[in-house]
């Protein structure tokens, strides 16, 4: 870099002030020099030529008085006059020559005259009556016009050094006011740079191009202001919907406790404590018993109302450093963080079933609750802390299939029962594509004629390994994997297909085909489209199906099911109540559905005719039956004695081993065949043949 573009980049550093000023400064300097220069020129010049002017009018005078000196050739008298130009201190020497140039007369300066100075020559001829008798020739020298002019220099100096200071001065203020408002403005600029208060202003009222800067800046300021204070306001609200959002993501929005994400992350940081040694939690998971059917008697804002009083009141019973969680529906998690788990999650195990037993008062009705709880330790019994949460859930489940309002801990035999039915599901899910199904049928018999009146559609698996899976077993399964629906369509159409088989035996005009139909195929809503379609599909009459469905409709969205069983009825299929006295039954809700039968649990048959009590639940649902205009038939007759009892309450229907175990339709058809010609009369005992058919 170059010296004068680093002098340029220093002074662009420095404050306008002073650039002003230094500015000024060059400017009246350089304007003064000039006007001095050209001022001491001026008066050089001008007394050159005074000077030159007055040597003129003395040299025609000393050339007017040589000429006769010179005429009559007298050299005294020529030096006489030369020497009248002593009195001229600008002389310097003087000389007269003749016609022929020489030397006539000289003169010569006073020696205190120094010499060396500059010299100016001039010369005057010497004329005589028009005639030219010689010249004079005088040299002046100019060290008084210096002189002179040195002292005139000296002054006009002073005068421009004291010109320039003032108007330095001068301009030190003028510049000063005028750069005031420049450098509050910049002032300004650096406190809101430092501080962030865009609520200042610059104040300066002025109409030239500062004041409109500063009107500019003062506008500017007041749109950051109102734009910063906007963003605040976005950012607080920001803030504190993050917040809400959290704590969202981390609660339950019902009961404010926290959710699955909130136990996931406790449970991570229970974790990342591990130091010398692995930290140790237990995990509790409870479940509320019956809860759906909270929701479908009272409604879903009574079972949010359940909920959220029973989490009060787990609050209540919790220690301080318990965690509860409430995972999503009725499931609740506890998370316990110390020493003595085993105990501890015994105990609490135990106070949760036992403390939830008090009722809960819901908008009117005294509601009793029951808790289902298992728990699992880490990490005794996890390797990792999400497979705690499968632990306990296995623990859970284990309680509920267990009668339910009850806790189990978790042991390793849970783990091999949860393996063993992922491996069902995995090959229930597959059973249907290969064919490993098959229906068996068991007669309905009509009590008071001992005729074929009908044949339940049972279904069967044959699986390639394990053989013959029970229904107990898979149905559970089917429909709480949602596996029944298909199967159930699988079943529908080929009991239809059967069905057009079993009514070329020639059966009577009030036969029936039952079959069960699951309340998850129920709920599906193309489930009166899926009957409807099987039907025309396969062409088996819609009079002779029947569709038997469970008391757990009941509990299901009533007005709802009754729709579709309606839809269904009205194309002449019947439906029958299957396992009726089992469950929750309600005489309004069987008002309101389009029954035709009613079916005796067999548990209600078993211990007929030694158990009084099943006697007398079994003849008051026959009661029940014919005061609603509805056929009975008892499930799982097996003996006599049983038989005779039904036929004596006046029950329509039977069913079960006595009169023929259940068949595929093959041997069915075969057994069947020859004896519907030939039906038992009353009172006549029927009992199982070797093959499991009818025997007189």
């Amino acid at each position: 870099m170059s010296p004068v573009a680093g002098l340029l980049r220093r002074l662009a550093r420095t404050p306008i002030r002073h650039q002003l000023s230094l500015g000024a400064a060059l400017v009246v300097t350089v304007t003064a020099l000039l006007s001095g220069a050209v001022t001491v020129y001026s008066e050089y010049r001008a007394s050159r030529q005074a000077l030159l002017a007055d040597l003129q009018v003395q040299a025609r005078m000393i050339a007017a008085n040589s000429s006769a000196a010179l005429v009559f050739d007298d050299v005294e008298a020529a030096r006489e006059i030369l020497q009248a130009l002593s009195a001229s201190e600008d002389v310097l020497a003087a000389r007269l020559l003749g016609a022929d140039g020489k030397l006539v007369a000289e003169y010569r300066e006073r020696p205190m005259v120094r010499s060396g100075a500059e010299v100016l020559q001039l010369s005057e001829p010497v004329r005589y009556q028009g005639r030219d008798y010689g010249h004079l020739v005088i040299d002046a020298h100019l060290h008084r016009l210096n002189q002179r002019l040195l002292v005139y220099s000296l002054g006009a100096l002073g005068v421009l050094i004291v010109a320039v200071s003032l108007a330095l001065l001068l301009f030190s203020r003028v510049s000063r006011f005028i750069t005031r408002p420049v450098q509050e403005l910049t002032a300004l600029m650096r406190q809101v740079a430092r501080e962030g208060d865009y609520s200042r202003r610059s104040g300066i009222d002025s109409s030239n191009e500062i004041g409109e800067i500063a009107r500019s800046f003062d506008a500017m300021l007041g749109e950051i202001e109102m734009r910063q204070r906007a963003l605040t306001h976005e950012l607080q609200v920001r803030v504190r919907t993050q917040a809400a959002l959290d704590h969202l993501v981390h609660h339950d929005v019902l009961t404010q406790l926290g959710n699955r994400h909130a136990l996931t992350e406790r449970m991570k940081e229970v974790a990342m404590q591990s130091g010398a040694r692995a930290p140790h939690c237990g995990l509790v998971l409870l479940d509320l018993d019956n809860f759906k059917l909270v929701n479908d008697t009272l409604g879903h804002q009574a079972g949010d109302e359940l909920l959220v009083k029973f989490a009060a009141r787990l609050r209540e019973m919790m220690e301080e450093d318990v965690t509860i969680f409430r995972l999503g529906g009725d499931e609740f998690a506890t998370l316990l963080v110390g020493e003595g788990l085993q105990w501890r999650c015994r105990q609490l195990s135990e106070r949760l079933v036992e403390r939830t037993r008090p009722p809960f008062h819901i908008d009117g009705h005294e509601v009793f609750v029951t808790v289902s709880a298992g728990f699992a330790l880490y990490p005794e019994q996890a390797g990792e802390l999400p497979q705690l949460l499968r632990h306990a859930d296995l623990a859970l489940y284990a309680a509920k299939n267990q009668g339910r309002n009850t806790w189990r801990p978790f042991t390793p035999d849970l783990q091999a029962v949860a393996e063993q039915r992922l491996r069902l599901e995995s090959d229930l899910r597959r059973a249907l594509e290969r064919r490993e199904f098959y229906l068996v049928y068991e007669p309905q018999i009509d009590l008071v004629t001992s005729r074929l009146c009908g044949v339940e559609a049972l279904l069967r698996w044959r699986h390639p390994q394990r053989g013959i899976v029970s229904p107990k077993d898979f149905i559970p399964l089917a429909e709480e994997t949602g596996l029944i629906v298909p199967i159930g369509k699988w079943v529908l159409r080929q009991a239809c297909e059967d069905g057009k088989r079993l009514l070329a035996l020639g059966v009577a005009e009030d036969f029936r085909l039952a079959i069960n139909l699951a309340p998850r195929q129920l709920s599906e809503v193309e489930i009166v489209a899926t009957v409807a379609s099987t039907l025309a599909e396969t062409g088996f009459a819609a009079r002779h199906l029947e569709l038997e469905v469970t008391e757990s409709v009941m509990t299901e969205r009533i007005e709802l099911v009754a729709e579709r069983m309606h839809a269904i009825a009205g194309s002449g299929v019947s439906f029958a109540l299957d396992d009726f006295g089992a469950g929750a039954s309600s005489l309004s809700y069987l008002r309101r559905l389009p029954l035709r039968k009613l079916k005796i649990d067999r548990g209600f048959v078993d211990d007929i005719p030694g158990s009084i009590s099943d006697c007398e639940v079994a003849a008051a649902i026959i009661a029940v039956g014919a005061r609603l205009g509805l056929l009975v038939l008892a499930e799982g007759v097996e003996t006599a004695e049983q038989l005779a009892f039904l036929r004596r309450e006046g029950c329509a229907l039977g069913q079960g081993y006595h009169f023929a175990r259940p068949q595929p339709l093959e041997a069915f058809l075969a057994d069947w065949q020859e004896r519907l010609g030939a039906q038992p009369g009353d009172g006549e005992s029927m009992t199982t043949d070797d093959r499991g058919g009818l025997a007189a």
